[in-house]
């Protein structure tokens, strides 16, 4: 079910962010539990997925899809966001990716990381599977207002493109998000009814573009 948009939310996006967390909490576990494993199979036998080696992951909080069971694929390489706090006033904040060996800590806001020096950057994956906050038709990305994966994304390397894929239950689909011609747009959306693709049509049929 789509989430008609107020002028309100148009203008502000807090708002808009407040509305569909809350609708995302209400989830019973059942019916989280239940779109997580929908979306793991979706994302198990997509080609791309399938053809991805190098794939970002998340930590699932807040009513977030959980995919921990992707981890248990071989031939796979999954690698967890790690925030990077500005140094310096004038340096936004930013977001690197590692892999584990087991060993977690805790960020800023309770989120585990994995403790490894070695870091990766976005564009040096195949893959990243993006949590979001809304999205809608068009595959624009509203998150948690932190501009983390708003500067993660926008050094990708056009010469060996990295795939994103943004994740989400349907109900945090709007119908339509105000957005700047700087915002990067996903590739892609899996929700629990499918993955849908940028000018392509999606597994329900459905042209996006």
């Amino acid at each position: 079910m789509n989430i008609r948009l107020q002028s309100v939310n148009r203008k502000n996006p807090s708002s808009l962010r407040r509305q569909i967390r809350q609708r995302r909490r209400q989830l019973p576990v059942s019916t989280q539990r239940r779109n997580s494993r929908l979306i793991t199979r979706h994302l198990k036998h997509h080609s791309v997925f399938l053809n991805a080696k190098k794939i970002g992951l998340y930590w699932p909080t807040d009513g977030e899809v959980s995919l921990v069971e992707l981890c248990s694929l071989r031939n796979k390489q999954f690698f967890w966001p790690i925030l990077q706090e500005r140094v310096r006033p004038w340096q936004g904040r930013g977001l690197l990716f590692a892999r584990t060996s087991g060993r977690w800590r805790d960020n800023r806001y309770g989120i585990p990381e994995p403790v490894s020096r070695k870091l990766f950057r976005a564009r040096d994956l195949d893959c990243i599977l993006v949590p979001v906050v809304g999205f809608d038709e068009a595959l624009h990305r509203l998150g948690m207002g932190g501009g983390y994966y708003d500067r993660a994304l926008a050094n990708l390397n056009p010469w060996k493109p990295t795939t994103l894929i943004g994740v989400a239950h349907e109900l945090q689909k709007v119908s339509e998000l105000a957005h700047n011609t700087w915002d990067i747009r996903m590739d892609g959306v899996v929700t629990e009814s499918g993955l849908r693709f940028r000018s392509q049509r999606d597994s329900l049929g459905e042209p996006l573009d």
